[in-house]
């Protein structure tokens, strides 16, 4: 019996011993991992794919295998997952029954997490509509800043204050940087938009959503007009031909291009040209604008002996 009980003794300290020394491969120091969840918003009793993306210092991809480890204060999520094909994901769940904003932290060894910690709105169910506004809503030619204004309502539009809000964007950035804002007494809450393109912004809280669209002032082309003189040009005479009275209503011309109709061409806002025979021509001008666009006019000449 004693020999029996040495047996299992010796057994269960080499397993201890081998557990022990069994190390989880985890992200190298200073490695990064980028977190994301879609959707960054759910109601209560739904999920969310928690996603993470991982780099060393020298900016290669975290290895297949990597270890990655999370926790939250609100509902449950998995406890690890690895890396493989290049991100690791884990399943967040609203099984709880409480609403408001779970923290998700995301670690392995000692990277550092971007977010940290990431943040899911877990609805409530006094909330029914989010409407956006945005101030401008037409921005000029290149782009620049809208103020996006949120305001959470519940079934009686009522306005509804201390609401978690996330807002993400399809263009340019938000000033939030993905960060969890909540609505004052007016129940609002306001974000910033910079971009030089069109965007659609939108606004999630307990799976409850509302977005507003962003336009960009389209360019103008610009306008091609030109005189010439004299009138009634001779066979090699010089031809005076001034396009001064082109314009741009929301930039400036750039470039002059002239095709005189008889194989001849100049470049310039002026320029002098003389026919080397009688006849009637076309003369074509093209101008172009800062922003690349293009008018074009053309006008006859008639060239006598």
């Amino acid at each position: 019996m004693n020999r029996f009980f040495f047996i299992l003794f010796v057994i269960f300290v080499s397993l201890s011993i081998y557990f022990c020394n069994t190390v989880l491969p985890t992200a190298p120091d200073n490695s990064v991992l980028y977190v994301s969840a879609n959707p960054p918003s759910i109601p209560i009793g739904g999920t969310s794919i928690v996603k993470v993306i991982g780099y060393k210092p020298s900016g290669a991809p975290l290895p297949d295998g990597t270890v990655i480890f999370f926790m939250t204060d609100i509902g449950s999520i998995d406890s690890r997952a690895e890396i493989k094909d290049g991100y690791a994901q884990a399943t967040f769940r609203s099984n709880d029954g409480r609403s408001g904003v779970a923290n998700i932290t995301v670690s392995s060894g000692n990277a550092k997490a971007n977010p940290s910690p990431l943040q899911i709105i877990v609805g409530s169910s006094a909330l029914n509509s989010l409407s956006l506004r945005a101030s401008p809503q037409v921005l000029p030619k290149g782009g620049g800043e809208s103020r996006i204004t949120a305001i959470a309502y519940d079934k009686g539009l009522n306005p509804l204050s201390n609401i978690p809000v996330i807002f993400s964007t399809d263009a340019g950035y938000l000033y939030s940087s993905g960060r969890v804002l909540y609505t004052n007494n007016l129940g609002e809450v306001e974000d910033v938009l910079k971009t030089s393109n069109p965007a659609t912004v939108t606004a999630y809280s307990g799976g409850i959503s509302g977005s507003v669209k962003i336009f960009i002032e389209s360019n103008k082309p610009p306008t091609a007009s030109f005189v010439y003189s004299p009138t009634n040009p001779k066979v090699n005479q010089d031809i005076f031909f001034n396009a001064g009275a082109s314009k741009d209503d929301d930039g400036y011309i750039v470039r002059f291009v002239w095709d005189f109709g008889d194989g001849g061409t100049a470049e310039g806002e002026k320029v002098t040209h003389k026919y080397s025979y009688a006849g009637t021509f076309t003369v074509l001008l093209v101008v172009y604008d800062n922003s690349g666009d293009k008018g074009s006019v053309s006008q006859s000449i008639t060239v006598s002996n």
